[in-house]
């Protein structure tokens, strides 16, 4: 597992968040397939989360990815 973000990254994640959160997504699926691991979000803003561009990553991520989330291969975007 890699965790991206932290405490120090806040900024960071609000400015990526902010300006293309799909494409952060899937870079970040891009990264964990070749790396063979998991994504763990460590997104600390909790003053003002920008939880529309959170979820467009997730949405990303999961399209980027290959590996459903019940550990089986992807058949492609039907399965996400």
């Amino acid at each position: 597992m890699l965790s991206i973000g932290g405490i120090t990254y806040t900024t960071y994640w609000d400015q990526a968040l902010s300006s293309n959160p799909s494409q952060l997504g899937l870079n970040a699926a891009a990264l964990a397939q070749s790396l063979g691991v998991g994504i763990e979000i460590d997104y600390e803003n909790s003053s003002s989360p920008n939880l529309t561009g959170l979820q467009a990553f997730v949405n990303a991520y999961r399209c980027g990815n290959s590996v459903r989330r019940d550990g089986g291969e992807s058949g492609g975007a039907a399965d996400h």
